[in-house]
């Protein structure tokens, strides 16, 4: 872990919680931290199995871990993608990989169907959300969020 706040320039002591979140990423997926936004809110990265790959420091109501959003370029993924959202969102939100992946599948399959190409999947521990299309190419896009707080 210290060495992986060193690659992004951080001293242990200077380390923010965001720094923690992004160094637990790159160790737990593989993929290269990019930049973090000027606000710091948002982390970027580089994957190969994904055009787009965003943390967001903040929850929706700005207290916590935040979300993970990752796109890919085409209608139907590679089942490396949802392992890849998997493993983002359970290393950011401390959650279960295997439910997750389960979750992303199925918002999937529902936002190709869906008129709006859009869906969501909501359990106990995570909120899945989902754009999915086949016109232009196709495209996909799954962000994994906190659940919200009642």
């Amino acid at each position: 872990m210290v060495a992986a706040l060193a690659m992004l320039g951080c001293s242990v002591a200077r380390a923010d919680q965001c720094d923690v979140q992004t160094a637990e990423i790159v160790q737990a997926t593989g993929a290269r931290f990019d930049h973090r936004s000027p606000s710091g809110e948002n982390v970027f990265f580089k994957h190969p199995l994904t055009q787009e790959f965003v943390m967001n420091c903040r929850d929706k109501i700005g207290v916590g871990p935040g979300n993970v959003s990752l796109s890919f370029n085409g209608a139907y993924p590679t089942p490396g993608y949802f392992d890849l959202v998997a493993v983002a969102a359970a290393s950011s939100l401390k959650v279960s990989p295997a439910e997750v992946r389960s979750m992303a599948v199925l918002c999937h399959k529902t936002a190709l169907t869906d008129s709006d190409e859009m869906a969501e999947a909501t359990s106990k521990i995570v909120k899945v959300e989902c754009q999915a299309f086949r016109r232009d190419g196709g495209g996909t896009l799954i962000s994994v969020w906190p659940p919200q707080k009642e």
